[in-house]
């Protein structure tokens, strides 16, 4: 008897190591869309973002679990917005006016790119990153600064649908830095993200 009651124990024990989820998972839903049909998702571990959080409203990348879109009120996950969040600084989701498209924006370590979605059908695809399509101010005419250290662009808002105002700063080795802004659509025949227009906001040596 006593052995039943010993493999009793023992496999109530590996099921609440394997079969559920941790009691300090939290969400957090935020950044609804216009029309109030989406939002944000935020899974985290609450008692590690009250270890490394600085008592705001944001949640401490430490402790952040995984990102998704979802639909309201069903809270249904339609669009995972970062494979691996962990220790990945989110941003606020950005809407464009229709509803149509969003841009997220996503911070590791020495860099930070926006993330570009658009509506298609009842889900969100990606369109693009300004990492991937090398969307950033490059090579810009009278720099007199050298390799770039860090570089972070991040969305500021929509013009208009499908035109999103991109705000770049980049830090040098041996210091100084540039800040830009320009704004980036989808070229109607490539299909793939490009700079529409940009222009230089200050500067340091």
């Amino acid at each position: 008897m006593r052995i039943l009651l010993f493999l009793a124990a023992m496999l109530f024990s590996c099921a609440q190591v394997f079969g559920q989820t941790p009691a300090s998972d939290a969400q957090k839903i935020r950044d609804i869309s216009p029309d109030g049909q989406f939002a944000m998702r935020i899974v985290y571990d609450e008692e590690s973002n009250k270890e490394y959080g600085s008592g705001s409203d944001e949640i401490a990348k430490e402790a952040i679990r995984s990102v998704d879109l979802v639909t309201l009120p069903s809270k249904k996950s339609i669009t995972n917005l970062f494979t691996d969040a962990t220790d990945t600084s989110i941003g606020h989701l950005i809407w464009s006016e229709d509803s149509k498209w969003f841009a997220i924006y996503g911070e590791f370590g020495r860099t930070g790119d926006t993330y570009i979605y658009r509506r298609s059908g009842e889900e969100f695809v990606s369109v693009g990153d300004t990492d991937k399509d090398q969307l950033k101010v490059t090579h810009t005419k009278g720099s007199k600064h050298g390799d770039v250290h860090n570089s972070y662009v991040r969305p500021v808002r929509w013009i208009k649908p499908g035109v999103l105002l991109l705000e770049q700063t980049s830090t040098f080795r041996g210091g100084g830095y540039e800040t830009f802004q320009f704004t980036a659509g989808v070229d109607p025949k490539s299909g793939k993200l490009r700079i529409l227009s940009k222009k230089k906001l200050r500067s340091e040596s």
